[in-house]
């Protein structure tokens, strides 16, 4: 039980954290490279600025969570809660995002490039100005998203459900948006260049 623990700027190296009740805990400057939280309670918790690359968050719950420029780099986060969290400037490229829910988070500047993750959701979220290239998104639902000045070229996004998102100056050039929904969208100054 680690729940309110103050773990700021420790070494958590391959750690073993798995299932643990870590509601609240303050995870800034932590280096937790391939450190292991899998089925953790980390809601509410401060991961910002910490490096977690590689970690395994598989079936965490950060709902409420900060992690402002956190490095969650090739990361396991298969269905991870990021629900109502706030992600601004996190790296999450590469990292495997399968059945994540993000609804409502912030992860406005977050580096979402070449990410993975069939059925993703990001209903309500803001994804201002991230970058997300070459991500394969596929059948996930961004329902009321803001994602103005975007950056999803070359990415995959088969079969997602963009209804009422905000795309204003979004890059989605080369994008695969085969069977997108795309009702009531915005898409002033968007490029959809092939």
């Amino acid at each position: 039980l680690l729940t309110g623990s103050d773990l700021s700027d420790a070494t958590l190296v391959r750690a073993s954290m798995t299932d643990i009740d870590g509601t609240g805990m303050n995870l800034t400057g932590v280096v937790g490279f391939k450190v292991r939280f899998r089925g953790a309670y980390m809601d509410g918790s401060d991961l910002s600025e910490g490096d977690f690359t590689k970690g395994d968050f598989t079936e965490v719950n950060l709902e409420g969570a900060t992690a402002v420029g956190a490095r969650f780099i090739t990361a396991k986060m298969r269905e991870v809660n990021g629900t109502k969290a706030n992600f601004t400037d996190a790296d999450f490229s590469e990292a495997g995002l399968h059945e994540a829910n993000f609804t409502s988070a912030d992860l406005s500047r977050c580096d979402l490039s070449a990410s993975r993750g069939n059925k993703i959701c990001f209903n309500e979220a803001r994804l201002d100005s991230v970058v997300a290239r070459e991500a394969r998104w596929n059948e996930g639902t961004f329902v009321g998203a803001s994602m103005v000045g975007a950056r999803l070229d070359s990415a995959e996004l088969e079969g997602v459900d963009l209804s009422g998102a905000d795309l204003t100056a979004c890059d989605l050039s080369r994008a695969n948006l085969t069977g997108a929904i795309l009702v009531g969208a915005i898409l002033r100054g968007a490029c959809l260049a092939e």
